[in-house]
């Protein structure tokens, strides 16, 4: 018996286009989600009584890094030292302090999810477009 796995050999050398070519649309999504969430984490600081002073500090990063011939992205976002003193805050901002108060701004865990299914939409956007 012959099994013909002349569609599976076309796939795979199809898939493996998919990093070259679709490499072009990931990273605006990446670097759009990256704004989404800090304009998104930002709006919730300067909406809190306390912490407004600790949207300043809110930046992102994204970084794209090469290793193994296989290409990834990374958005870091969240309060920088560098750009505002208020970033100490951030940590009793959202989780509060060890003597009680804070924890009043919304964990920013959740734009990230929300922004990470944008992604996910735009990089299966790109894979559709190659293949």
């Amino acid at each position: 018996m012959t099994i013909d796995v002349s569609e599976l050999t076309a796939l795979r050398r199809d898939l493996g286009q998919v990093g070259m070519k679709g490499l072009e649309q990931v990273s605006p999504a990446m670097k759009r989600a990256g704004v989404q969430m800090k304009k998104a984490m930002q709006a919730d600081l300067r909406s809190s009584r306390h912490f407004r002073s600790v949207a300043r500090s809110i930046t992102f990063d994204l970084r794209a890094v090469t290793a193994f011939g296989v290409r990834n992205y990374a958005i870091e976002v969240g309060p920088d030292a560098a750009r505002a003193g208020s970033a100490a805050l951030a940590g009793i901002a959202y989780f509060g302090g060890s003597r009680g108060g804070g924890g009043t701004v919304p964990d920013p865990i959740r734009h990230a999810e929300t922004e990470a299914d944008k992604v996910v939409e735009a990089v299966l956007a790109a894979v559709g477009k190659v293949l």
